[in-house]
């Protein structure tokens, strides 16, 4: 199915949803702040399960002519970052919100080295991976008031992911791939003024699809991050 189209699907349906549970809860008697819509921002530690190629295919032509199938010998793997984030969220009720967010979760990197010394030539090949993953999601949020100021909830919801990818030793080759992938989160919101909250969450993704096309590996498997955010209802 095409990204853009189920993804305004799954807007449309969060929508749905939030409007037909604000229209079935207007007829009840409800405390002043308890729906309506708020704005958030928040920044966050993020680690990305990022993958290099894995292997690479060499041939040289005649009259030396032979060809292999090379694994990396040396991996080394940046994959922390920090990220930020911004949502447009709406209260259904005390227990119940939908979120819609764009994320920046950073980049990550990968770097491995390549060598044959029993080749008729010997080789040795860096080749780097720089990874950026980014995009908007969709997510309901419930909620359980522990005071009149503290909330635990937790979140479920898509991610529509993409992934900017260069790979090469001097970043020769880009490609840009994109998912859409569970996201979950948990976290405590604290209202600290009559219109501001803060908000500490984790939040993790599932995998993301890495194999475009036979050969190269290169991506991010699943994604983690620490936020901590501002909330401030309209």
């Amino acid at each position: 199915m095409d990204r853009g189209v189920s993804g305004c699907a799954a807007t449309a349906l969060l929508l749905f949803v939030s409007l037909g549970c604000e229209t079935a809860a207007a007829a009840e008697t409800t405390e002043s702040g308890e729906r309506g819509f708020y704005l958030g921002a928040s920044v966050s530690r993020v680690e990305q399960e990022a993958r290099g190629e894995g292997q690479i295919i060499v041939a040289v032509g005649p009259p030396l002519g032979f060809g292999a199938v090379l694994r990396p010998t040396q991996v080394a793997v940046d994959d922390t970052d920090a990220g930020w984030s911004v949502t447009l969220g709406y209260k259904i009720n005390k227990y119940l919100a939908a979120e819609l967010a764009y994320y920046n979760f950073g980049e990550a990197s990968v770097v491995e080295h390549y060598s044959a010394g029993n080749r008729p030539i010997p080789l040795n090949i860096t080749l780097h991976s720089n990874i950026e993953a980014y995009g908007p999601g969709v997510s309901l949020l419930g909620t359980l008031p522990l005071t009149s100021s503290l909330d635990i909830f937790a979140r479920g919801g898509v991610l529509f992911l993409d992934q900017k990818i260069e790979t090469g030793s001097g970043f020769r080759n880009a490609r840009q791939t994109g998912d859409e992938i569970w996201m979950a989160g948990a976290g405590v919101q604290w209202s600290f003024a009559s219109r501001w909250a803060t908000r500490l969450e984790y939040q993790l993704t599932g995998d993301t699809d890495r194999n475009a096309n036979t050969f190269s590996q290169a991506g991010t498997n699943e994604i983690g991050q620490l936020s901590l955010g501002v909330l401030f209802d309209f």
